[in-house]
């Protein structure tokens, strides 16, 4: 072979190699550009919220055209209730699907928004509810993306095993509930409140450790409750305001696009899953129903009676705790 030929071939297997290295290059480097972020839900992966969750989360990956990958990790069974919020703070996890309830030890405000009466999703979006509340969750190393079914209408009802005929008859009923959240309402009602784990609500009412549950009706029927409940009070309280958190450090380590993948998907989803969270809910009423339960509504009287008391002793508590914020919030709350 031409000592000319040579010199090329040799060039060209060196372009070559270079151009094959600098493939492989880009290739470890797109791949380690992929972050991976490890979610829970505050609830089973079984139920509807979860799985609406875990939807989401294959939305963003999706948007995120491969920066994201997302690793649900599932409910309550892997991290407890109590500890999901610390676990985002610490960063053990990097996203969670909770109710504000489960962080108000961290972020007392954040609770303020199930109190909201009548505004929709884009109101508090146009108000800046979340804005408001997001230097509180930063204080506690989290970052509020938002609330992922959107304020729907109220949902949460005292569920019982005796019958509630009038206001009176609340009186010194043992009631569970899988957070403390609901205690100031239910000490003006003359209730005791019990605070159960979810993974322990049916075995409670079984043994009459509580008689009656205060929750929403997917949750009800998530344990079960309905082979043990027999009444609900028909009036419904509190919308379901369930956030997405993510660890601070780690929202801040994310490139803009990453956050902008997350941020979109939310504004994108909450409406949808508002209402397939609302069939939910108005399906578990249904199974409710078909296990027995009536649904017993009180007098004009006592009815009103029973929701003012409610708000008035969540938010007397809560801006009793929170003299400097809480005012304000219930100020951009109020229709």
């Amino acid at each position: 072979m031409k000592k000319g030929k040579v010199r090329f071939l040799g060039v060209l297997i060196i372009v070559l190699s270079i151009g094959s290295l600098t493939i492989n290059a880009d290739s470890v480097g797109a791949q380690e550009k992929k972050v991976e972020l490890k979610a829970i839900s505050f609830m089973p992966a079984n139920v509807t919220k979860s799985k609406l969750f875990k939807e989401f989360l294959s939305r963003v990956e999706k948007a995120s055209n491969g920066e994201l990958s997302m690793k649900y990790l599932g409910g309550p069974e892997v991290i407890g209730l109590p500890e999901q919020g610390q676990a985002v703070g610490r960063g053990t996890v990097d996203m969670a699907m909770l109710p504000p309830s489960v962080i108000q030890g961290m972020v007392p405000e954040a609770n303020v928004t199930i109190l909201s009466r009548g505004l929709t999703q884009e109101e508090e979006i146009e108000r800046g509810i979340i804005e408001k509340l997001q230097p509180f969750h930063n204080k506690a190393n989290l970052y509020c993306l938002g609330e992922i079914f959107g304020l729907n209408a109220p949902q949460f009802m005292l569920y019982t095993k005796k019958k509630i005929e009038k206001l009176s008859d609340m009186k010194g009923i043992a009631t569970g509930m899988n957070g403390p959240m609901f205690k100031p309402a239910a000490d003006a009602l003359g209730l005791v409140m019990k605070v159960v784990p979810f993974s322990e609500a049916y075995t409670a009412l079984e043994r009459k450790v509580v008689e009656a549950w205060f929750s929403s009706h997917s949750a009800i029927t998530s344990f079960a409750g309905q082979e043990q409940l027999k009444f609900a009070v028909d009036h419904a309280v509190f919308v379901d305001p369930t956030l997405v958190i993510v660890n601070l450090a780690k929202w801040n380590s994310l490139s803009k696009s990453a956050q902008n993948a997350l941020q979109k998907t939310m504004m994108g989803s909450y409406a949808e899953f508002g209402r397939r969270n609302t069939e939910d809910e108005t399906n578990s009423i249904e199974v409710c129903k078909k296990a027995g339960i009536q649904y017993v509504k009180l007098p004009p009287a006592d009815a009103q009676a029973y929701l003012d008391t409610i708000y008035n002793a969540m938010w007397s508590d809560m801006e009793k705790k929170m003299p400097g914020s809480v005012p304000e919030l219930k100020k951009l709350l109020t229709k």
